[in-house]
């Protein structure tokens, strides 16, 4: 992986791309059952290696963060 400030990372595999208007809404699989997705740019989207397939990494970096229990 990349050296990144983010701690909170995992290497992953793309799932799925789903190019849209302005932005493009990414899965990356990090372990069986476990995915995270996200939002990129049209443009990066567009780049070589990122379709389904390929290599990622989902990285987490936040100043607050919320999960609902129950």
């Amino acid at each position: 992986m990349l050296e990144r400030s983010a701690r909170n990372q995992s290497a992953g595999r793309i799932l799925e791309v789903t190019p849209r208007a302005a932005t493009t809404p990414v899965r990356v699989a990090v372990a069986p059952g476990m995915a995270f997705a996200a939002a990129i740019t049209r443009e990066a989207a567009e780049e070589p290696g990122r379709q389904a397939g390929g290599e990622a990494a989902a990285v987490a970096k936040a100043s607050g963060a919320m999960a609902g229990i129950g």
